[in-house]
Order: structure tokens, then sequence, then C-alpha cells
């Protein structure tokens, strides 16, 4: 079994601790065809300044809601945003909640990584105040 152990509180682990958690990730990751270099490229990435809460890099989404006599019939996004882990809530101002369909963008391009690639309003969605 192949064994991270990352120092606590947010500190950086010792020297041969970081050598020791290196290996076993190019181990784990290497047949995937992860590099040293794009290791170290994408920690460096999402390492977070130590004391700020953050877990890494994230930039709020701008999404417009279309309203069309008092219910939302769609959505434009004109900034997907990024660093989302988990699907964010949507709500319309005066309209609360509402059922919908968000789709999260990974990839290759870290500064892309958890953006809103789509927003849908589910089948017969209607909102909660």
């Amino acid at each position: 079994m192949i064994s991270v152990k990352p120092a606590p509180g947010g500190q950086r682990p010792d020297p041969k601790q970081v050598q020791l958690n290196k290996k076993a990730l190019l181990e784990a990751l290497g047949k995937f065809g992860v590099t040293n270099e794009r290791l170290d490229e994408v920690s460096d990435f999402y390492r977070y300044p130590p004391g700020d809460r953050e877990l890494w890099k994230h930039a709020d989404a701008v999404v417009k809601a279309t309203v069309v006599e008092g219910k939302v019939t769609g959505f434009q996004i004109e900034s997907g945003g990024a660093g989302y882990t988990t699907i964010p809530q949507v709500s319309v101002a005066g309209l609360g909640k509402m059922a919908v369909k968000v789709t999260l963008h990974f990839g290759s391009d870290l500064a892309r990584n958890g953006s809103i690639e789509s927003i849908q309003l589910a089948p017969n969605a209607t909102t909660q105040p």
C-alpha cells in the first residue's frame, strides 16, 4: 500500500518526508503518465499559503438567469469560474433555490479546473424561496 503523509497544520514536511511522499505519488500516478515535472506543476498550483483557509485557487462563476414572466427559463454562463470541488447551489434573487443540473469541468488546464461547464433546469423544476 502506498501512503502519503502530509505535514500537520499546513506546514511543510521535513525534506526526507517530502521525498517519501513524492516517491509514493509517482509510483501511483506514473502508470497514468504523470511525470515528476507534471507532479511539481500541479503541486505548486494547488499549494495553499500557510494560514490561508482556502485549499486552492478559486474564482467565482458569473452566471445570468433568463427570467420570463417570473420564471427562470435558462442560464447564460459569462464566466465559469474555477476551483469548485462540489456542485454549487443555484439561486436567483427573489426566486430562491431551484432544481438544476450543474456540470463542472475538469481537465489538464489547471486554471480552468472546477469551472462551471453548464447549468440546465431540471425537468419540472420549481423554485423554493
